[in-house]
């Protein structure tokens, strides 16, 4: 039997990272004296990458475009060990469990690696994932790039395997 090559979102797919980051938001924008974000406005701000999410953080609170590196810093440097509200969602570790037996699985996530590498191990689904593949680390998140490294990784898995291999 061929084993397929699965390949997951992490965000929003397989866990429910919005409070944490949420919590982070809110640490932040008290540091400068505004008001939280709610958990409604945390999920409009995810899905491209922490330097997007922290622009319309500020934009929303009229946080001059001059404090946009020092708080991306900031949020960075908090988002490697913000795991007090992280979960898995229903179903996720034995699903997980039950595809590993047969198939070969990996995370394509615009997600920094190092907290991508650290939530994996929090919630003990590190051993699942032979593959991480980050799309764009130096000029933050690309949706086409992002969808490539996908289909890249279930046509030519060698290929990302030998440059990005995750441990």
């Amino acid at each position: 039997m061929t084993k397929a090559r699965i390949v997951f979102d992490l965000d929003g797919t397989l866990i429910d990272s919005a409070p944490d980051i949420q919590g982070i938001a809110n640490d932040l924008l008290a540091a400068e004296c505004a008001e939280p974000i709610d958990i409604k406005q945390t999920h409009d701000f995810i899905g491209n990458g922490l330097g997007f999410f922290v622009q319309k953080m500020r934009a929303l609170r009229c946080i001059p475009n001059e404090r946009q590196d020092s708080l991306v810093v900031a949020f960075t440097e908090k988002y490697y060990t913000a795991f007090s509200r992280i979960t898995l969602y229903p179903g996720v570790r034995a699903a997980l469990t039950e595809l590993s037996k047969d198939h070969v699985l990996g995370i394509c996530t615009n997600k920094l690696a190092g907290p991508c590498h650290a939530v994996l191990k929090h919630l003990s689904i590190d051993i699942f994932f032979l593959l991480y593949v980050d799309p764009c680390p130096e000029n933050g998140f690309n949706s086409h790039l992002h969808l490539s490294c996908g289909l890249v990784l279930l046509k030519k898995p060698r290929l990302l395997a030998a440059t990005l291999f995750y441990s």
